[in-house]
């Protein structure tokens, strides 16, 4: 599994969120705010669960609990808390609509949050529908483009580059990406988080000159905005070492993998899906240097913490069954990766539809084990209604396709014998 990590910038609501009406809260919710930024998450959580009763117990302007139920769905979201995450974001978004109108930029911010909550759930389509609504409200009321614009463009640009509109991710990274150094300057973190995500983009194009240009220069950026502890560097290392796997640079693609598995231990704590996909992706590495057991151990690991965390139909979670069904099926346990196939073609006809070249990609693997197996005529079909999804994407889609099957074909030679 090799799986890029996104990365965003939060929105700074607290300059212009919180009127200045005469009492503490204000600077209680400023304070909580300071708590989050700088990285102590439980304090910040505790501080404005305090406030938000606080609020609630006198009275206060329904402002208050808009401004720290964002904040609250932020810091959950950063936990992989989901259900929380969206239930305070919602109630925010009901509060602006109906104190401000449906077409205010407090609306527009609140759903760039629900649209980067609802990619981290793999709901793509409800992720688009909430961006693009957010993205029309800043065009509508914004005489230039500013830093909350270029946000819902940096997140909108990764819902179109997981559901492979790479075109249109490109345009709308580089319009992030051209707001942030001309409002922020070429060094600031902000614009290294969309050089990592435009990175993760050329690599996924297999334009890995570009990416790995990109990714260095993210990876240099935010390490000297943010320190070597930041888990925004460890998302852009990861990302550096998952197109270092794609060039066959194992080595040094383990050890930065290996440095960010400990990271994410460290700072978002063993059950975190960021630490599930850290496994995903060094199992990887073992799996291309032929090491099976190890890569075995570590996917295993890695499928359950994102069955917990993201549930058993989320993409990532398709996408692990794709990988591990491979590595069995390299070891000739056929019996083994049938199941998992079959479970990740569910997964992804349900996320992506039945025309996705993730389907087709999973039914192109399957299609080897019946093969294996003796089953010619349910792989002749699989292999044709692969084709045929291919067939419909753009000439590029599918020579990036046939790249990876080339791969593929590397592996089904090795596992003959066995």
């Amino acid at each position: 599994m090799i799986a890029a990590m996104a990365i965003r910038t939060v929105a700074v609501y607290m300059v212009y969120l919180v009127p200045a009406f005469a009492d503490s809260l204000p600077e209680k919710i400023l304070a909580s705010h300071q708590l989050y930024v700088q990285g102590h998450a439980v304090e910040a959580e505790q501080a404005y669960l305090s406030v938000l009763g606080e609020a609630r117990d006198a009275g206060s302007p329904e402002v208050y609990l808009a401004t720290v139920s964002t904040e609250l769905g932020n810091i959950y979201c950063d936990q992989a808390r989901y259900s929380l995450a969206e239930a305070y974001f919602q109630r925010a978004l009901a509060i602006w609509e109906k104190a401000l109108g449906r077409d205010d930029r407090k609306v527009a911010m609140t759903l760039d949050n629900l649209g980067f909550l609802y990619w981290h759930l793999g709901r793509y389509a409800e992720a688009e529908a909430a961006l693009r609504r957010a993205l029309a409200i800043e065009q509508k009321v914004s005489k230039e483009w500013d830093l909350e614009t270029a946000a819902v463009l940096n997140n909108l640009g990764e819902v179109l580059r997981k559901t492979n509109r790479v075109d249109e991710a490109e345009r709308v990274f580089k319009q992030a990406l051209a707001i942030r150094e001309r409002l922020l300057g070429p060094e600031h973190p902000a614009v290294g988080v969309v050089l990592n995500n435009l990175g993760s983009l050329y690599e996924q194009q297999h334009r890995f000159a570009n990416a790995e240009s990109l990714l260095r220069h993210a990876v240099d950026v935010l390490e000297a905005a943010l320190g070597t502890e930041n888990p925004r560097l460890a998302a852009s290392r990861n990302n550096l070492a998952a197109l270092y796997v794609r060039m066959h640079r194992y080595s040094e693609a383990e050890v930065l993998f290996k440095s960010v598995l400990q990271s994410f231990e460290k700072s978002l704590g063993p059950g975190h899906p960021d630490v599930a996909v850290a496994l995903g992706n060094l199992a990887n590495v073992y799996y291309h240097q032929e090491r099976y057991t190890d890569a075995e151990q570590l996917y295993l690991q890695s499928l359950e913490i994102l069955e917990k965390s993201l549930g058993a139909k989320h993409p990532d979670t398709a996408i692990l069954l794709d990988v591990l069904a491979w590595t069995y099926y390299m070891q000739g346990r056929y019996e083994q990766a049938e199941p998992l196939y079959r479970q990740s073609w569910v997964i992804k006809e349900d996320v992506f539809g039945p025309d996705s070249s993730n389907v087709a990609g999973t039914l192109w693997r399957y299609q080897f084990l019946l093969q294996k197996t003796k089953r010619k005529a349910e792989a002749r079909q699989l292999r044709k209604r692969a084709e045929s999804i291919l067939a419909k994407l753009s000439r590029e889609d599918r020579s990036r396709f046939s790249v990876d099957v080339a791969e593929l074909a590397k592996g089904r030679d090795r596992s003959k014998g066995r």
